[in-house]
């Protein structure tokens, strides 16, 4: 792997830590079984502990780390870090992000919503964020907020498999059977052939709804 490679000829280098330690996180965020996932996350701190003393007022390095601890459950050491790199970086959309991670993780919808909605304000580009935010008004009930947010994503992206589905729930639950349906046979065409058995369940059933 090329960053592990660079990262043993470069060992000071914090940004070759840094970006070797997200490899470790997104590695163990991955269907790998309980001990490749102890494995990869102890990698990662490890990583983010040396570039944190090369570097001590990078918020891209607290903000891993801080991820680190999410998927191990630390919430509180994680909560921690967030609050270090917001102070380092009041305007950073990474550490909204997380930090509305974080409370969705603790169920705590309503302060996780007002993190998206910052980190969406400083990137409104960002379609993860988005539709983080999106799922978060969904969750709290805010539904035709979700549908407004949704649409907004759509804009910029056409073709977000996430935010179609996600619209088909939103529409079906509010009894807009035809939008609904338009969402799923979109959705549909999207999907692996392999993976498209329970939307055809539902475009099935919708299509009976409508008569």
């Amino acid at each position: 792997m090329a960053l592990s490679r660079a990262a043993e000829q470069s060992p000071l280098d914090p940004v070759n830590l840094r970006g070797l330690a997200w490899v470790e996180i997104r590695r163990s965020e991955s269907i790998l079984g309980p001990d490749v996932h102890a494995q990869s996350i102890h990698r990662a701190v490890s990583c983010l502990e040396k570039a944190l003393l090369l570097t001590p007022d990078s918020p891209d390095i607290l903000n891993g780390w801080s991820r680190a601890y999410m998927l191990t459950g630390e919430y509180a050491k994680a909560d921690e870090l967030l609050t270090r790199s917001l102070a380092l970086d009041s305007n950073y959309k990474v550490t909204y992000a997380l930090i509305g991670e974080l409370c969705v993780r603790q169920g705590q919808l309503e302060d996780a919503l007002k993190h998206f909605t910052r980190a969406v304000i400083l990137n409104p580009a960002d379609l993860e964020v988005r539709n983080n935010r999106a799922t978060a008004l969904r969750l709290l009930g805010r539904d035709s907020e979700a549908i407004k947010e949704s649409q907004a994503i759509l804009s910029l992206a056409p073709d977000d498999l996430s935010t179609l589905q996600r619209l088909v729930l939103l529409y079906e639950s509010g009894g807009n059977i035809p939008k609904a349906l338009e969402y799923a046979e979109r959705a549909y065409v999207l999907l692996p052939p392999t993976e498209r058995s329970k939307l055809e369940q539902r475009i099935a059933r919708l299509k009976a709804e409508m008569g």
